[in-house]
């Protein structure tokens, strides 16, 4: 399942940027999207709500690592625990 959660992560962050840049740049899963300047602190809250549109679903950060959440990968970390408590 987590395969398939960090490829959906993949193609809403493309999707995302595609609309703010007009294409994604090449980013692996554990890539900071903050430190690489993909997005920056107020663009990263707006990726976070576009992904839970997206799902369908709010999520929980009170629990979570900030550092986690940075990345494809640690996106769909969290989505995938999230939509298991659902």
């Amino acid at each position: 399942m987590q395969t398939d959660m960090t490829q959906r992560i993949r193609a809403i962050v493309a999707a995302f940027l595609a609309e703010r840049d007009g294409g994604p740049p090449e980013l692996g899963d554990d890539d900071n999207l903050l430190e690489q300047g993909v997005v920056d602190s107020n663009e990263f809250f707006d990726l976070i709500m576009t992904v839970e549109s997206a799902l369908g679903r709010t999520m929980d950060f009170t629990e979570a690592d900030p550092a986690d959440l940075v990345s494809i990968a640690g996106l769909a970390r969290h989505a995938t625990t999230q939509l298991a408590r659902a």
